[in-house]
């Protein structure tokens, strides 16, 4: 897992990124919501942003946006770069960012906005000369493969600081933890910012705070003196979405996204039923005793992913309804009055959206 074959295609196109500015966001949570925010306020100071994040939400290429808005063409281009593309051992994901940095390019944006996918040194997005860096949090997840602990995590993360840009952190991340990005900050010679919280009046979940906040700040650091309109923002896809009245869906994809994800749920006096769903490269047991202890039911489920969790993987774990399935699209169909939370892998909740044709 390298960058070397996307650097090698960019500079075939003389290095798209190089030509508007980019701001790089990560983190284990909060890094697209972060992202999506920031894009949706500097569209507000007048500017053209792009805006790329990763998985896309229900088909491929949803996930490029300019000014909010996916890209008409985008199919056809990607149509005449593939075969380009796999000859130069591209992966689907290097393919996606690829395409995402040539498009921003070719619309002129004036800057974009770009989430990390996994980690951060060798992520296919780790190829930006970025003004600003953004670390949203840091926590045990994806540890098969950038850990096995959450330092190593935060070590991958870290990165994508790079010499000469600002660099903001969270400030929930704990010291020990901060101290890794610290050092990173200090040996490539990046600046790192003061963060200040900031508090809107808004009707957001509440672990939407922390996200806008970081937003705003960062939205500080490219244009003097904003003023933006929280009333308009609106939620990534998956994130604390009511789909309508009594469903509602959010990818919360490790423990720590369970844990915000329950407490919103209490701030707003839901008790839902769950159905849920989680690779099995998450602490999936962990998650589903988490949301077993506050939820009025959780229901447990497989989906057709090659690291979808199966009802051999949770027959251990007390009390565990595993329902197939079919009979899940089936139970969802039939909603009444109790209100249904779907969460998980956010692949599982594109897999049930589907199936529901919502």
């Amino acid at each position: 897992m390298d960058t070397i074959a996307i650097k090698k295609f960019l500079e075939r196109y003389k290095n798209p990124q190089k030509t508007y500015q980019t701001i790089h966001v990560g983190g284990s949570n909060g890094k697209g919501s972060t992202s999506y925010f920031l894009s949706q306020m500097l569209i507000q100071q007048g500017l053209k942003v792009g805006f790329y994040f990763s998985p896309y939400t229900m088909t491929r290429f949803d996930n490029i946006l300019i000014q909010n808005e996916t890209i008409k063409d985008i199919q056809e281009e990607f149509n005449s770069l593939e075969n380009e593309m796999l000859d130069n051992g591209l992966t689907s994901f290097e393919q996606d960012t690829a395409l995402a940095l040539l498009m921003f390019k070719k619309y002129e944006v004036d800057l974009a906005v770009i989430e990390v996918g996994l980690g951060g040194t060798h992520d296919a997005t780790n190829v930006l000369e970025a003004s600003l860096a953004i670390i949203t949090s840091t926590s045990l997840e994806h540890d098969e493969i950038i850990g096995p602990t959450v330092f190593d995590i935060a070590s991958h993360q870290a990165g994508i600081i790079h010499h000469g840009m600002n660099v903001l952190l969270s400030p929930n991340i704990l010291d020990n933890i901060r101290d890794v990005f610290i050092k990173r900050i200090l040996n490539v010679g990046a600046t790192l910012l003061e963060t200040e919280k900031h508090i809107f009046k808004h009707d957001f979940p509440s672990y939407q705070h922390h996200n806008l906040s970081l937003a705003f700040q960062a939205l500080k650091t490219i244009v003097k003196s904003p003023s933006i309109n929280v009333q308009t923002l609106k939620f990534m896809p998956f994130r604390f979405q009511f789909i309508h009245e009594h469903l509602i869906f959010d990818g919360a994809h490790n423990a720590e996204g369970i844990e915000s994800l329950i407490q919103s749920l209490r701030d707003k006096n839901i008790q839902p039923i769950v159905y849920m769903s989680i690779l099995k490269t998450k602490k999936y047991e962990a998650m589903i005793t988490l949301m077993k202890q506050y939820a009025k039911k959780v229901y447990v489920t497989a989906f057709d992913h090659e690291q979808s969790i199966q009802k051999t993987d949770v027959s251990h774990i007390k009390d565990v309804i595993f329902i197939d399935y079919k009979d899940t699209i089936h139970q969802l169909k039939r909603i009444n009055y109790d209100t249904i939370l779907v969460t998980g892998s956010l692949y599982f909740l594109r897999t049930v959206k589907s199936s529901l044709n919502i």
